[in-house]
Order: structure tokens, then C-alpha cells, then sequence
């Protein structure tokens, strides 16, 4: 059986889509879909008493978009819709404008523009539409951004072609440029850029929309912010941009084996597997090899096809891991880890460091509370699981309370419930 829908987005319109209907009822967004994102920053935790103020933090931090939904509407459904196409694309586009335009200056005659539209990878006349040689990709996993609808696109230099690293990493050519645009409730945020000059360095730069979502324009070396309403968003300074894309996660974050060995819709309505799309494409030096061989992130809320533990282990990956693996949170002054957790989807759970462990920081007033305690069923007035960190930390509306640190101000509805149900359901350390 087939079914048809018109699926619609900020960035391509409308467009209709004919697949074939999912046994168990699924969703319209297939696993990968649009997600990702890193951003914001906040302030001072709260001083409280028990279970109060970290969890709670009155109205809370900077909202970026309330609470309930998903991050880029790719996670509801009880099992994603199967593929409908072999390959998303088939080419690869050929990029002609969107390149790398070296570091800016901040000289009055600095060449690196400063607005959107004058970047040569969104059109000139139309910013919100990108240009004909961005290759769009998703996430199998999303980072929470507080609901934000975002897509995503990586502009590669011609004749230039992605690596795989050891660890399923892309290392990608110099002169790479990842995009990333965010909207919320029909509003656009923001666009950022991840370029990887000619030296081989990363560099993070954000354009900010006007008030019209007309075009953009270049932020400077700072964060700034925006009122929607009553809530805040925060775009992030380049400084925050480095504290999660770090050299231990690939620099890069969301491209790699384990994300995009998944399904993602492509614009023309097209439902396929992305690594079979860009080797397809020619984007990689060698061939993945058996797609069915390697390791991949089930999208963190969809029940079928993936354990309880898979799916949490999944969301921890995408949300918390670049820093949280070994070199994630290096102390300059001693060359070593600050916190030494590890939250990368194939580490076994034992090697974790969580696991009836105590805090090594602060306990925020909660007694006996460990980074995990198995079976927790105490719950406190925020919903919170008492005696794991884990879930204080994610449930809290406090800024620097709250986890992920960097890009949300307020929790994840689902995220913290499948973390939860995840803790619940552990008996006993391994």
C-alpha cells in the first residue's frame, strides 16, 4: 500500500511524496531526517537546597523555542518510513560559489562577507534557498535545539573528496563548508558556517537573520540574541562554537559512519540511505563497503527496530558525547580530562564511568546522588530522577545546570523521558 503527502519546509517549499505505508503506523519523517545543532550559552547555576533550585530555576534560563517537539521535526513515530529511491541525488553537484573565503580580518576591507546573501552558497536574491551546489544531509540522531526546524548542507571543492578516519570520523578537504540554518515557528534564526580553511583549521561563524527574513548578517567574535516574544534566543560566539566541536569528536560532529548510515529525505521527495547516496555521488575516496556491516545510530524515538537502551545509548552520543569521550574536556593546566566519562554510542556501559559513580563536581544539593544510579525511581518536583545526575542535569531550566551546557535553555521532553525510562529499567551495575 502507498500513500501520498506534501511535505513543506521554510527552505524548499513544498514538495509531494509517495511512499510505502509502514506496518506499524510510523511517522512521516524518516530516521535521519533534519536534526542537529549546537548553540547558546547561559548563566550561574542557582544556589538552592534540596532538589529546588537546579532543576528548577524559577521561569528558567533563555528559551530558544520551548518545550514538546522535536529538534527538526525528525523524531515522533513508533518506526521510520522505508526508502522509496535507491540514491537521494544522482549527482554530485558541481560547486562553483561556495567556497572558502579565508579567515575575516575585521579590516574595513576584509573580503569575508558580511551577509548571507553575499556568500556565494545561498542565492543572491533569495538567501533562504541554497545554492545549486550544496549537497543537503541530516542526522539519524539530532542534538536537541529546543525545537528549532533546521537543515543542513556541506558545499565541497571541486574534485575534492571526503575521507573516512579509523573511528567512522569524516575527514573532510580543506576548503570544506558546512551549513546549517535554524528556524523557529516559521522564524529565521540564524545560519552558521563550519569552514575548514586552507591551513587545515576549523573556523565557526554565524549569521544572524533580520527581523524581516530577508537576509543575514555576519556576527562578530561574541554571542548576541534575539527576543521571540517572551523568549531568548542565543547565537552562539565562535569561542562556543570550538567548546563543542572539538578536536576529539572530529571537529566536524554530526557527519560521520554512525549518522548518516540512515535514511534522509531528500528535497524532491526522495527517501534514501545517506552514505549510499554519497558514495553514489562520488563524494568519498573509497567505498563504505557493506552498509549492512556497519554501525548505526537508531533515531532515538522510534520503538521499533531498536532496544530501550539503544535508543538512549543513541541520544547520549548525539547530545553529549563531544565532549564527554577521551580528550573531549582536556584541562589545559594539566593536559588531562576534566570529567572522564564516555558517552559514545559503542562504548560498552561498564566503560562509561557513570554507573553508581559520585559526582565529581557538584552535587547541587541532591543527597546521595550518584551520575547514574541504577533503577532510580525517586522522582522530585521536577520531574527529575533524585539520585542520578544525569537526569538532574537534563531536566534543569537553570543555564550551566542544565546538560547540554552549550545550545538549549530548556529540557528535552523526550530526551529526559527516554533517559529516564532508561535508568529506571537498569538493575544493577555491570
Amino acid at each position: 500500500m502507498f500513500r501520498k503527502f506534501l511535505r513543506c519546509s521554510l527552505f524548499y517549499g513544498c514538495v509531494s511524496v509517495v511512499t510505502a505505508c509502514s506496518s506499524s503506523g510510523g511517522s512521516d519523517d524518516a530516521q535521519g531526517g533534519n536534526g542537529g545543532g549546537e548553540a547558546g550559552q547561559g548563566g550561574e547555576p542557582a544556589a538552592g537546597g534540596k532538589g529546588g533550585d537546579p532543576a528548577s530555576g524559577g521561569s528558567g534560563g533563555k528559551n530558544q523555542g520551548g518545550s514538546g517537539g522535536a529538534s527538526g521535526g525528525g523524531m515522533a513515530g513508533s518506526a521510520p518510513l522505508p526508502a522509496n529511491a535507491d540514491f537521494g541525488l544522482d549527482t554530485r553537484p558541481a560547486n562553483t560559489t561556495c567556497k572558502d573565503p579565508g579567515r575575516p580580518t575585521g579590516a574595513a576591507n576584509d573580503p569575508f562577507p558580511k551577509k548571507l546573501s553575499a556568500t556565494g552558497c545561498f542565492d543572491a536574491t533569495d538567501p533562504r534557498k541554497p545554492a545549486p551546489g550544496l549537497i543537503p544531509y541530516g542526522v539519524a540522531s539530532p542534538l536537541w535545539s529546543d525545537n528549532a526546524e533546521k537543515h543542513r548542507w556541506m558545499a565541497l571543492p571541486e574534485g575534492k573528496k571526503v575521507r573516512f578516519t579509523t573511528n567512522g570520523d569524516f575527514d573532510f578537504p580543506n576548503g570544506t563548508v558546512l551549513l546549517k540554518s535554524f528556524a523557529l515557528d516559521g522564524v529565521m534564526l540564524e545560519t552558521r558556517f563550519l569552514i575548514r580553511h586552507s591551513d587545515g583549521m576549523w573556523g565557526a561563524y554565524t549569521y544572524k537573520w533580520d527581523d524581516a527574513g530577508k537576509d543575514a548578517e555576519l556576527l562578530g567574535e561574541g554571542s548576541d540574541s534575539r527576543f521571540l516574544g517572551d523568549n531568548e534566543w542565543t547565537f552562539p560566539s565562535r569561542t562556543n562554537c570550538a567548546t563543542c566541536h572539538t578536536e576529539a569528536a572530529g571537529r566536524s560532529l554530526g557527519p560521520d559512519t554512525l549518522q548518516f548510515n540512515g535514511l534522509f529525505d531528500y528535497p524532491m521527495g526522495k527517501r534514501a540511505n545517506q552514505l549510499k547516496t554519497l558514495d553514489h555521488i562520488g563524494v568519498f575516496e573509497t567505498a563504505p563497503g557493506d552498509l549492512a556491516k556497519l554501525p548505526a545510530l537508531p533515531t532515538p524515538v522510534y520503538t521499533v527496530g531498536a532496544t530501550l537502551e539503544q535508543r538512549a545509548r543513541s541520544y547520549l552520543h548525539a547530545n553529549c558525547s563531544h565532549c564527554h569521550q577521551p580528550g573531549g574536556t582536556i584541562d589545559p593546566r594539566t593536559n588531562m580530562d576534566a570529567v572522564s566519562l564516555d558517552f559514545r554510542y559503542d562504548t560498552p556501559f561498564k566503560m562509561m564511568g557513570i554507573c553508581n559513580v559520585v559526582p565529581s563536581k557538584n552535587d547541587y544539593g541532591y543527597q546521595n546522588i550518584k551520575l547514574l544510579t541504577p533503577g532510580d525511581s525517586t522522582v522530585g518536583q521536577f520531574g527529575e530522577l533524585t539520585h542520578s545526575m544525569i537526569s538532574v542535569r537534563m531536566h534543569s531550566k537553570v543555564s550551566n545546570v542544565r546538560m547540554p551546557q552549550i545550545g538549549t535553555a530548556v529540557p528535552d521532553p523526550l530526551g529526559t523521558q527516554l533517559i529516564d525510562e532508561w535508568i529506571q529499567s537498569i538493575k544493577a551495575c555491570p
